[in-house]
């Protein structure tokens, strides 16, 4: 029977670190009502909104201290882990005297540690962080259109190349192709069409460049904007493919990276609340858009301030409903279920880095939205084109489905079995190897017999020739 032109690989079982990260964030945007989508919306798991949904820094503090809490613990564990395997083996090795122990994978291993920098560690936690704060406030201003996160890609592959020896067979180089040229220009189109994930009467139905141009009375700011995004892309890929090279090269604990992460960005996220709990935002009607956080409920006068968020408006909030049972439900469960879910998230996600690689990354971000987005369409069935029109979505989701497809051929989730584009395939790659390995078996099983042949018929002659002598001189 013909083989199919397209069929089915085989599937890792690190795949499952990519489900996980998916599940654990998909219960934390529950929590907030899927407020990553639109922060309006008012459905969430427990059927009211949470204090903490409406405050972007308080969720970014919670997160990195989830990060500082679960690193903490697990490098305990560990350390007390190795600390006991340490002792058998200085036991069992303890009548054991090596001459030369420089060779040792152990001090090799110490080696290595001694010779990282401090800074590169902290440099690459700082840069991670710095591109989520930066990249929310960009999403938050409604930027999003100019997100072009085919350059995640590409930088992706260029630092993997720069720290890794990577031999690209054709169906990659093929897939990589097919993914920039059509994303690109499904990016550009959805850049122009109209957005309505607005509520503002004045910048609804615009598109992201007429947004970016009432918002900074600029109409080349757009390119500013577009450069720093391209600038996000480059240092999340730089610190991704880093994270790989601390953990898989340096034998650094992706326990450890999330524990300095989480201290650097606890300070960030620290200085950014002191700062916009001072400062409120400035500008007109349409600035309550951006700073969802008011005080009108506190105000002693008729002026209601806006800000990106405030210490002093979340604890009077928060504390005052103490009353109310919503109050111990959220102290006492939703905030814990974020800590526990943006931690095992983000472990998942250096998982995915650490047992494959950043490039996984990038198909887990594509996954995740795509089915997100389902899902938000699904409970807004209604009235989701208040968030979102028709046109843009479909555009959107096309980029993510075709990015899916792109990535399945790439990792040979997907096998293309036509115009030679599965000849370097892994399990071909295997079976050619093994084929050789039998024949080459065979060949030297082949010499062998013909050796032992040739040596015994020698050994019988030179037998008969000593015996017919044996006999004539009997004679």
């Amino acid at each position: 029977m013909a083989e199919s032109l397209i069929g089915l690989g085989t599937c890792s079982k690190f795949y499952l670190y990519i489900l996980g990260y998916i599940f654990f964030n998909s219960i934390k945007d529950c929590l907030f009502g899927f407020t990553a989508i639109d922060p309006e919306n008012k459905i969430d798991l427990f059927g009211f909104q949470p204090e903490l949904s409406r405050h972007f820094l308080f969720q970014d503090f919670y997160r990195y201290l989830s990060y500082i809490l679960g690193g903490l613990i697990f490098m305990h564990i560990l350390k007390k882990k190795s600390n006991e395997e340490g002792m058998l083996k200085k036991k069992s090795s303890k009548s054991l005297k090596l001459k030369n122990s420089k060779g040792l994978i152990q001090d090799k291993k110490d080696d290595i540690f001694k010779k990282i920098p401090r800074f590169k560690i902290i440099k690459v936690c700082f840069f991670y962080c710095f591109h989520v704060e930066l990249n929310r406030i960009m999403y938050l201003f409604d930027f999003n259109g100019l997100d072009f996160w085919i350059f995640d890609i590409i930088f992706t592959l260029f630092f993997m190349d720069t720290y890794f020896i990577i031999k690209y067979h054709r169906h990659q180089k093929c897939s990589i192709i097919f993914i920039l040229i059509v994303d690109s220009i499904l990016l550009i189109i959805s850049s122009f069409l109209k957005n309505t994930n607005n509520g503002s009467s004045d910048l609804k139905d615009k598109n992201t460049y007429e947004i970016i141009s009432d918002l900074t009375g600029n109409d080349y700011f757009f390119l500013l904007v577009l450069l720093i995004f391209i600038f996000l892309s480059a240092i999340l890929a730089y610190s991704k493919v880093s994270m790989k090279v601390l953990m898989q090269l340096k034998y650094i604990s992706p326990f450890r990276i999330i524990y300095d992460i989480g201290i650097i960005g606890i300070i960030i996220s620290l200085i950014g609340l002191i700062f916009v709990s001072i400062f409120d935002c400035k500008g007109g009607e349409n600035i309550k858009n951006y700073c969802i956080v008011n005080n009108t409920e506190y105000s002693n006068d008729n002026n209601t301030k806006y800000y990106y968020d405030n210490i002093e408006i979340y604890f009077k909030n928060l504390f005052g409903h103490i009353s109310d049972f919503k109050f111990y439900l959220e102290i006492f469960l939703i905030t814990p279920l974020y800590l526990v879910t943006s931690f095992c998230g983000f472990f998942c996600e250096l998982l995915i880095i650490y047992y494959l690689n950043p490039l996984y990354v990038l198909v887990r971000g594509n996954l995740y939205y795509c089915i997100q987005k389902f899902i938000f369409i699904l409970i807004n069935l209604d009235n989701y084109q208040n968030y979102i029109s028709t046109e843009q979505l479909f555009i959107l989701q096309s980029s993510e489905i075709i990015a899916l497809l792109g990535y399945s051929v790439y990792l040979e989730i997907i096998e293309l079995r036509f115009c030679g584009l599965d000849k370097d395939l892994k399990r071909k790659i295997i079976e050619r190897g093994e084929r050789e390995t039998i024949h080459k078996s065979i060949e030297n099983n082949i010499d062998e017999n013909n050796n032992d042949f040739d040596e015994s018929f020698i050994d019988e002659n030179n037998n008969n020739n000593e015996e017919k002598k044996e006999e004539l001189e009997i004679v």
